[in-house]
């Protein structure tokens, strides 16, 4: 058995976890979407434990999967071909997948996604967002005002 090395490690400019901080990161986050689970929308502890588990294993394997394929890929785009690879209609393991990711609430798996992505904001784009000045602040609420004002005017007309 071969342990898993580091030296495929993208340039330095980019922000670099190394396997065994994935594994961490995955496992936190897996916690807190069982606890989430179990306690928001009340879904089944073993069966969400195990769903959750999968999803974890999934993104572990796509993880490595865009490590050592040479095809420049997202991470997240292997993880997405995987995980709708292994629910393909068909395939060995989809019935398995899907009954354990049955008892997944997929919208308390948000929260964690949501918090990390307030979390990944990086000391670069906070240079930027204080060079641009008050300026990024009048085009923020002019983005933010045409979003709602758009998709109120979409509702309106077709719901």
């Amino acid at each position: 058995m071969t342990a898993i090395s580091d030296d495929t490690q993208p340039p330095a400019d980019e922000p670099y976890l190394n396997f065994k901080q994935n594994i961490f990161i995955l496992s936190v986050v897996g916690v807190i979407c069982w606890i989430g689970n179990v306690i928001g929308p009340g879904m089944p502890p073993l069966g969400a434990a195990i769903g959750i588990l999968l999803l974890v294993a999934i993104s572990l394997v796509g993880l490595l999967i865009a490590r050592f394929v040479p095809l420049r890929l997202p991470a997240v785009a292997w993880i997405s071909l995987l995980a709708i690879l292994v629910c393909l209609p068909g395939m060995p393991t989809a019935d398995f997948v899907l009954r354990w990711t049955n008892d997944v609430n997929f919208i308390a798996l948000g929260t964690p996604c949501v918090a990390y992505a307030g979390l990944a904001i990086a000391e670069h784009e906070v240079a930027i967002a204080k060079r641009s000045g008050w300026k990024i602040l009048i085009v923020a609420l002019l983005v933010m005002i045409g979003t709602f004002l758009g998709s109120a005017i979409i509702a309106q007309m077709f719901l």
